[in-house]
């Protein structure tokens, strides 16, 4: 799943109700990775440090099967 992401400063919220753990990882709209593959596991936060302004960015997120509450602000 990718969808557009805007902005600096931001932060990925695995809700705590969600099932298990998420791998996501970030790139530009023309598919660079700009972040690395990571994990987020459910109740916690992953800051998501050197984003650039007005730059669109895709994520792609890998999950076994279950519900996920995920948050970005």
């Amino acid at each position: 799943m990718s969808s557009p992401f805007h902005s600096h400063h931001k932060v990925i919220i695995n809700d705590a109700n969600s099932e298990r753990n998420v791998l996501l990882r970030v790139k530009h709209a023309k598919g660079d990775i700009v972040i690395e593959e990571f994990q987020v596991s459910p109740g916690t936060t992953k800051h998501l440090d050197g984003l650039i302004n007005d730059t669109e960015y895709l994520f792609e997120i890998k999950a076994e099967e279950g519900q996920f509450i995920l948050n970005a602000t």
